[in-house]
């Protein structure tokens, strides 16, 4: 404050009530020149996948369906010891992608699956995720 009462040559002390006054008594010639104020972009539609399983086992089959993702996509799928597993899967001009994957798991051993398409975001991995599906090891 104390500087912009110098700027202003106004004496000091000066209270803020006094400052106040001083502003509203100034006038702005013509229109402020400050550019419009946009609202900010709506946020980027998160994808989302779903899971489901065929069999048991061994033979287990994990059907991982997703929706909302452009071009290629990492699925990922850890386990609760930190076991990670990374696969590519391509999403058609839908924004879709459909993946039949077998993975090896203990049964019972929660399992957690989400999947990127690396665009940009600031979550602290600096990139979009989609929901995470956990699920047992069939």
């Amino acid at each position: 404050m104390r500087e912009l009462v110098r700027r202003l040559d106004m004496l000091a002390p000066i209270s803020t009530r006094q400052l106040i006054a001083f502003l509203d008594s100034l006038h702005i010639v013509g229109e402020p020149q400050f550019p419009p104020v946009k609202p900010p972009p709506p946020p980027t539609p998160r994808p989302q996948v779903t899971v489901r399983t065929e069999g048991a086992g061994d033979s287990a089959v994990f059907l991982i369906d997703g929706v909302r993702f452009v071009g290629n996509a990492t699925v990922r799928v850890v386990d609760d010891a930190l076991a990670e597993r990374t696969f590519q899967q391509t999403s058609d001009s839908e924004g879709e992608l459909h993946m039949r994957q077998s993975i090896p798991c203990l049964s019972g051993l929660p399992l957690h699956v989400s999947a990127t398409d690396s665009r940009a975001d600031p979550d602290p991995t600096g990139v979009l995720w989609s929901n995470i599906v956990t699920l047992s090891c069939p």
